[in-house]
């Protein structure tokens, strides 16, 4: 589950343990997107299979924090191994949404 952020609220994104701040426009997932949505501050987002709004969605990975990023990891059951710096989390994540050859 996607959802949009249409009040700010503090949560924890699925598979962290500290909560941080979500803001107006920003995206989340899974679990908290569920809770975002039960509670009104968030709006489910419907994504298509090609990544296009109305199935996966297409995230622009640098925009993201550490934090965001290791929650989209941990949702999509990816292991970061050892990598803690952005860009090596990245290079991770991109790696492992490549489809199998």
């Amino acid at each position: 589950m996607l959802a949009k952020v249409k009040v700010a609220f503090p949560g924890v994104p699925d598979g962290l343990v500290h909560p941080r701040n979500f803001e107006v426009g920003d995206t989340v997932e899974g679990d908290l997107a569920a809770v975002a949505i039960e509670n009104g501050w968030a709006e489910e987002i419907s994504v298509t299979e090609d990544g296009g709004e109305g199935g996966t969605p297409n995230f622009d990975l640098e925009k993201m924090t550490v934090d965001q990023l290791k929650a989209h990891a941990a949702t999509h059951s990816i292991d970061l191994g050892t990598a803690t710096k952005k860009a090596d989390i990245i290079a991770v994540i991109a790696a492992a949404s490549k489809p199998s050859e």
